[in-house]
């Protein structure tokens, strides 16, 4: 004779280590809504308050750039425009191509202090050494230049 147990009966369920442990399952997500605006609206961020201090004036065509010197004194600005131009920077239209200059401004009084000239197309970069005395100056004339903004004059060539 055979003694097997029985099998189960239809109406129970077997209980594992899963059973005990496991979270519950999670209810869907309703589906998004489509093309429905938020029901609440995002705050807007405060809007700062600038006040203009000064209008620098005095390049004679577009400014291209403008840097503050590290100690925050001065402040240089250099003009070129890309205009059709002949070799001696008259445009085709009969005006000035780039005013060629750098212009050193006193960053507090926004007073014009030096106009710096040598270069023989627009100046296309520019920027300040870290102790503020010493600027230099990239052009479309190829040249690279050192400026020492305290000295009066035009630039000197240095000594060896």
């Amino acid at each position: 004779m055979n003694s097997a147990p029985p099998p189960p009966a239809p109406t129970q369920r077997r209980v594992t280590r899963f059973d005990k442990t496991s979270p519950p399952p999670r209810p869907a997500k309703p589906p998004a809504p489509v093309n429905e605006p938020p029901t609440q609206e995002a705050p807007q961020p405060a809007r700062p308050e600038y006040a203009l201090k000064y209008t620098l004036r005095g390049h004679q065509a577009g400014v291209a750039g403008v840097k503050f010197s590290p100690d925050g004194k001065w402040l240089a600005s250099c003009c070129v425009c890309y205009l059709p131009s002949s070799p001696l920077g008259v445009a085709a239209n009969g005006g000035v191509a780039a005013d060629k200059t750098i212009k050193v401004w006193h960053a507090r009084t926004g007073k014009h202090e030096h106009t710096l000239e040598a270069h023989m197309a627009g100046v296309s970069d520019l920027d300040w050494a870290p102790d503020s005395l010493t600027l230099v100056s990239g052009s479309d004339d190829k040249t690279v230049r050192l400026w020492d903004v305290l000295a009066v004059g035009p630039p000197q060539p240095p000594e060896y």
